[in-house]
């Protein structure tokens, strides 16, 4: 893609978001959302998350282990799993937070000790 083609997608991908964002605000108080619509909004949250965690986590660029073309930290992998099996068991959002980030936190103190 070149400057101008970049430019265009980005303005566009801005115009798209603040667009439905604004729809909420400016849609007349009258108008009853879906009850499908509903239900998927309450997923939002719970999709987030991981969708901004995964290529962190994943697709590191200080590789400290290589699997085929992807490149991961071994500590912050294992840090996300730990969290996972906290959100898994527990389903609180801090806890799980609180759970990577510690983990995370205390394997980086470890070893650079």
């Amino acid at each position: 893609m070149n400057t101008w083609q970049t430019w265009l997608t980005l303005i566009g991908m801005g115009a798209v978001t603040f667009a439905i964002r604004m729809s909420f605000i400016l849609l007349p108080p009258d108008i009853r959302v879906p009850l499908l619509l509903k239900r998927a909004l309450a997923y939002v949250a719970a999709a987030v998350l991981p969708a901004l965690i995964a290529p962190d986590v994943l697709l590191r660029g200080t590789v400290t282990m290589t699997v085929g073309s992807w490149g991961f930290d071994a500590m912050r992998l294992f840090a996300a799993l730990l969290a996972a099996a906290v959100a898994w068991k527990t389903r609180s959002v801090f806890a799980t937070l609180a759970t990577g980030l510690g983990a995370l936190l205390v394997m980086r103190h470890w070893m650079l000790a």
